[in-house]
């Protein structure tokens, strides 16, 4: 009916506008269907501000469409983001005494109802929209409008306008901008060598006295916990075949077994690092005519695939149709009988030729064929829910009556943990080991005696309690060796990759004129693909190894033609990267033109410092209106339950 409001760029440029600060998208034009909920009820408070049923509802729906195939909990992760950071708005807003007219109001409704073409919709249309997509009146949907659009983007425009832009600043971003460099690199990651470095015992223990404070933990907590093992419940159950059989029948479709091909497969990678496109086809070319002439397809698949299956004749075992890519499990399921070959199939990965070797019609066993995984399931869901119930029981009761209290109320066992710290390989004990989950938990507790809500590990829940806290201590290579041994590995491995570097910085004030891809030598390990030139870049263009770490016009501009970058080590993307960086060219910007794109760097900084005061602000009235997350927590249930 509205299709002009998919299409309305007035609406959409409003809504780019609207967005800023992840408030959400106010005004989505996609048809999906929304539960019918009463739509005055207050849900939560934030400051000053109350967040409605009807609010929640109208960031689900947009969101849900926006992300098509996002996860529902996401979905809920979302919205209470936005629910909450547009009451803050709201609140700034009426702390200033700030309204939004019925003209402005208007304003945005009628660029919403006009369409790309002009026409306007008329109020049948716009109300039947509005129901259909939100089950709400038109009322009060621009209520919705008034408050949160347009009242919370007055309020975020003060930052915009307010942020003060230096003529420092200025003069930086046009430079960034407008001078160019061309780089030549080499990046590289610890797995990258690790082939390279192998350790004895006497290395590493050497490497370790030699390095003590490198083998230091970070701060210890100790926590007291009590257990439930879903095993140690399950063994208590029992299940009757009268209750296995109404659960097979009532999940009949969970044992059903799909349609199943097993295969082998020949694969030309393409892509960085390995073939371009024209060669890929050329070697594909050469395994179909191999097995034209009669090479046994294990034959060929050691010798032309690129893929890990090569050295067992590309056996990839038994798959449905969900399991590979498209076009891969399009081309397998043709093949009508076992040992028939495919023609070269192109995927993301590369090109395949596909020979199918068995097949397993889709079945559906009868309940004795799985009377044992029914009675095991069945007894797993009910272990389950014992579990939720007891552990619930136990937090509410430990909070009124005290950790220790409630253990011996429900007769539970108190177990200690060990001193750990917040690290992967941290040892926590027995019981708990290295289960993520809780040392996470652990270090979110903000002080000695909170206890956790229930955690999952590995087979059950816990509850803990804090209980003391130590420094970080000097670990013991033969207590720890595991743990010593891979940071140990982790320090090798920086000291190759860093040595190889000097080595190569060395060989270029030798050889100035060659490449590092000239200068690497003999050295198999290197690959062509971890050696990179960049074209001319500004700022931008900065490798992204080293973007977050280098100041483009005090690090790299400043290096002479044919000069390395003194830095080595960069942090991306939460991963340790050694970069050896040279300049190969630069370009120098001309001041005078600054003059014609002043106005423009000054908006565009101008909304960025904005946008940071905006996100401090932000931050602030959060821990401050929902210290402890009840309002948040209150956000999630209820949009959960809206669902």
């Amino acid at each position: 009916m509205l299709k002009f409001m998919r299409k309305n760029e007035t609406a959409r440029n409003i809504i780019i506008v609207l967005v800023c600060v992840a408030m959400g998208s106010y005004v989505l034009f996609s048809f999906g269907e929304a539960p019918p909920i009463a739509q005055g009820d207050t849900i939560a408070t934030i400051g000053s501000t109350t967040i409605k049923r009807r609010d929640a509802l109208i960031q689900e729906i947009n969101i849900r469409n926006q992300f098509r195939g996002m996860e529902a909990a996401q979905v809920d992760q979302f919205v209470v983001s936005n629910l909450v950071q547009g009451a803050i708005l709201q609140d700034g807003a009426e702390a200033l005494d700030m309204t939004v007219s019925d003209d402005e109001l208007r304003d945005l409704i009628i660029r919403i109802r006009t369409g790309a073409d002009g026409n306007y919709a008329d109020n049948d249309a716009y109300a039947r929209y509005i129901r259909g997509q939100y089950r709400m009146p038109v009322t009060a949907y621009e209520q919705y409008l008034r408050d949160q659009a347009l009242l919370g983007d007055k309020f975020r425009q003060i930052f915009a306008n307010s942020a003060y832009v230096s003529e420092d600043e200025v003069q930086k971003r046009f430079s960034e901008e407008n001078r160019k460099v061309t780089l030549e690199y080499i990046a590289l990651r610890n797995f990258h060598v690790t082939n390279e470095v192998k350790l004895d015992d006497a290395q590493l223990k050497q490497l370790v006295e030699a390095n003590p404070s490198e083998f230091v933990t970070g701060e210890q907590r100790q926590v007291k916990f009590v257990s439930w093992l879903l095993n140690d419940l399950r063994s208590e159950l029992t299940v009757s075949d009268e209750k296995a059989l109404q659960h097979y029948n009532e999940n009949i479709e969970r044992y059903r077994k799909p349609e199943q091909m097993k295969a082998s497969h020949i694969l030309v990678k393409t892509g960085e690092g390995f073939l371009s496109d024209e060669d890929a086809q050329k070697k594909i070319a050469e395994a179909q005519k191999a097995l034209a002439d009669g090479m046994a397809f294990d034959e060929a698949a050691k010798k032309f695939s690129d893929d890990s299956t090569a050295s067992r004749g590309g056996d990839l075992g038994f798959f449905d149709r969900n399991r590979m890519v498209p076009p891969f499990t399009q081309a397998a399921f043709a093949l009508s009988a076992d040992g028939d070959i495919s023609a070269p199939v192109k995927t993301q990965f590369g090109y395949h030729i596909i020979q199918r070797t068995a097949f397993q019609a889709e079945s559906l066993p009868e309940f004795e064929d799985v009377r044992q995984a029914v009675e095991s399931e069945l007894k797993g869901r009910l272990a389950g829910e014992a579990m939720s119930t007891q552990v619930a029981n136990f937090v509410e009761l430990a909070k009124s009556e005290g950790f220790e209290a409630a253990a011996a109320k429900q007769e539970v066992t108190v177990q200690e943990s060990l001193f750990f710290d917040n690290d992967p390989t941290a040892e926590m004990g027995p019981t708990l080991k290295s289960a993520a989950a809780a040392r996470n938990a652990a270090f979110t507790l903000e002080k000695e005696g909170d206890i956790s809500p229930a955690v999952q590990i590995p087979g059950g829940q816990i509850v803990m309690m804090w209980v003391a806290t130590r420094e970080g201590q000097t670990l013991d290579l033969e207590t720890n060796k595991p743990r010593v041994s891979k940071m140990a590995k982790t320090l090798a491995e920086k000291e190759f990759i860093l040595k190889f570097f000097d080595e190569m910085v060395a060989a270029a004030g030798k050889a100035p004129e060659k490449t590092l891809r000239e200068l690497k030598g003999d050295r198999e390990w290197l690959k062509d693909n971890m050696i990179m030139t960049t074209g001319s870049v500004n700022a931008n263009g900065v490798p992204f190894q080293i973007r977050n770490d280098v100041d483009f016009n005090d690090d790299l501009f400043p290096l002479a033609e044919g000069e390395f970058l003194e830095q080595r080590e960069f942090e991306a993307f939460g991963s340790t990267n050694y970069v050896l960086v040279r300049l190969k060219a630069k370009e120098d910007v001309n001041m005078d033109d600054l003059k014609e794109k002043r106005f423009e760097i000054v908006e565009r900084i101008q909304n960025e410092n904005g946008g940071d005061l905006l996100g401090a602000y932000l931050f602030e009235r959060r821990a401050q209106y929902d210290p402890k997350k009840n309002a948040e927590n209150a956000l999630l249930e209820a949009v959960g339950r809206a669902q």
